[in-house]
């Protein structure tokens, strides 16, 4: 983090990212990273002419969306449940006389 604040948190680690090292965090492009900046998927200020993320927030977005998806898997595996036990629908076929 070139030019970055660097307050450190308990861990060693920064507690300010920027869009280079929530990307590297995260696995995707720098490109990615501000992209979800922008949508504000992630909260985010500015400092200067920078942004920044703190890390609570980064791991604190990351449950989040693992929370969603499983409500979202629980939700569609419970009307799975009450869509087995109806009769399956009769398909259209043409008649050949």
């Amino acid at each position: 983090m070139k030019g970055a604040p660097r307050p450190d948190g308990p861990e060693g680690l920064p507690r300010l990212l920027d869009a280079a090292t929530v990307a590297g965090w995260l696995g995707i492009t720098e490109r990615g990273a501000r992209a979800l900046l922008a949508r504000g998927e992630l909260p985010s200020f500015r400092l200067g002419a920078r942004v920044y993320v703190r890390a609570a927030d980064v791991e604190a977005a990351i449950a989040a969306k693992i929370e969603a998806a499983a409500r979202a898997r629980d939700r569609s595996h419970a009307a799975g449940r009450v869509l087995a036990g109806l009769p399956a629908r009769p398909r259209n076929r043409r008649r050949v006389d």
